[in-house]
């Protein structure tokens, strides 16, 4: 069992054994929504996927109790995970077909991928909205996951929160643990439509072609991301 796991576990039993004090720190579990605004099967090469936050009245439902939680003083951070499909006749790498714009400064990570790419909202400005630009400079096939890594759910690590410290005052820069209660957050795309079925025929199609090498881990993948498609944290889409 990983540490961030026990950690969790021991904070979900202090939430459970609340005497009722005030002044006891809370755990809240938080859902939010990346809305998709211009959601597609299919862009062009030039076109640009935005994905927005905003979250009304500083506010978020604490889905253990349904009551309306201010969040003021917070500090939010979301990973935005692309990955590609190589096309057979190409390989120019992620970072080069993908272009990123954001209403904040993000930055990327993970050296060894430098397409991902980490976003954050709220302090010290107080603002919870955030809207990302994903431009598409060369055509293929893409694959967009939320806090989410590719080779879930058998790590451990499928469908995370991440945390927060809400400060009780409001204050940005108050975030110490005794004065502010834990949010756990689960980021997900709030889109009509995730072109799941696009997905899962694309990745039948590469099962059954006769040059890959390993079918089976393929299959694995496929299955895989049923899961995080069920949970509303990925998007996939071509571009041409």
């Amino acid at each position: 069992m990983n540490k961030l796991l026990v950690s969790l576990l021991i904070l979900g039993a202090l939430a459970g054994c609340n005497s009722g004090d005030n002044d006891d720190p809370q755990t809240f579990d938080f859902l939010v929504n990346v809305t998709i605004l211009n959601p597609q099967p299919e862009y062009q090469v030039g076109d640009t996927l935005w994905m927005d936050i905003d979250l009304p009245n500083n506010t978020l439902t604490d889905r253990n109790t349904g009551a309306d939680i201010p969040v003021d003083g917070a500090l939010f951070g979301l990973n935005l995970l692309p990955t590609h499909f190589f096309d057979s006749d190409s390989a120019v790498a992620i970072q080069d077909r993908l272009g990123l714009v954001a209403s904040r400064a993000f930055t990327h990570p993970d050296g060894n991928y430098p397409a991902e790419a980490a976003f954050t909202f709220g302090c010290p400005d107080n603002t919870f909205k955030l809207k990302i630009g994903v431009i598409f400079k060369d055509k293929g096939h893409f694959l967009f996951l939320l806090n989410r890594k590719f080779n879930t759910p058998e790590t451990g690590n499928e469908n995370p929160r991440t945390q927060v410290l809400i400060p009780r005052d409001g204050a940005c820069g108050s975030q110490e643990t005794g004065n502010a209660d834990l949010g756990l957050v689960e980021y997900t795309f709030l889109a009509g439509n995730y072109n799941q079925a696009a997905f899962e025929t694309f990745m039948a199609g590469l099962i059954a072609d006769p040059a890959n090498w390993d079918p089976a881990s393929t299959q694995k993948t496929l299955n895989d991301m049923k899961v995080i498609f069920g949970n509303h944290a990925a998007f996939f889409t071509v571009v041409k």
